[in-house]
């Protein structure tokens, strides 16, 4: 919810806030999950740490480790 995810950006920094769309008990589509991102942080740099940012840095990877390689 909204109201969730708000709380934890204020509690523990959009920093720490990562995107997971996983399906639950109760399975919802992933698009919910993204709009309700997008219509709650209103900051772009945000929104780009929890969407993709914050999951590399945790993960120690880098964004070019991720894109396919040209021959």
């Amino acid at each position: 919810s909204a109201i969730g995810l708000k709380a934890a950006i204020e509690m523990c920094g959009v920093d720490r806030v990562l995107f997971g769309p996983d399906f639950g008990p109760v399975p919802i589509n992933p698009k919910v999950h993204i709009d309700l991102v997008n219509d709650t942080v209103t900051d772009a740099v945000d929104r780009n740490k929890i969407f993709s940012t914050n999951a590399l840095s945790l993960f120690r990877l880098s964004e070019s480790r991720l894109s396919p390689r040209v021959a």
